[in-house]
């Protein structure tokens, strides 16, 4: 009987913690350990573009809010026939947040494809 462990000592079976380091240990430990590292670094580069992605937006997300949400009063030109500031506070920054959920949205529908954990549509 082969007894696997993770790096920690922990056993890596009968566990049910998701798409976890342990259990991507416990792939490794089965398949003889060679595929361990290639499913533990894919694993990682996954997370990495998904939260540089989500910092990037979470940015965007402050800016509008806070950045242009404060300055919009000295920012006095007309936009649409409204002054900014009003624009901006009723309406622009809620087509923002729209956007940015569209675009979040999108791009972890392609990164979930292209790594290969992208859910199943019902039909």
């Amino acid at each position: 009987m082969i007894r696997c462990e993770s790096k920690l000592g922990l056993p890596l079976f009968g566990q049910n913690i998701g798409l976890s380091r342990l259990n991507l240990d416990a792939i490794g430990c089965l398949m003889g350990g060679a595929m361990a590292a290639e499913l533990s670094e894919r694993h990682h580069e996954y997370w990495r573009k998904n939260v540089r992605m989500t910092l990037i937006l979470l940015g965007i997300w402050a800016f509008v809010t806070f950045v242009i949400g404060y300055y919009a009063r000295d920012l006095s030109f007309s936009f649409f026939g409204w002054p900014f500031s009003f624009y901006m506070g009723a309406q622009g920054s809620l087509i923002i947040y729209v956007l940015i959920i569209w675009f979040y949205a999108s791009y972890m529908g392609k990164l979930d494809k292209e790594y290969g954990v992208a859910e199943d549509e019902e039909e």
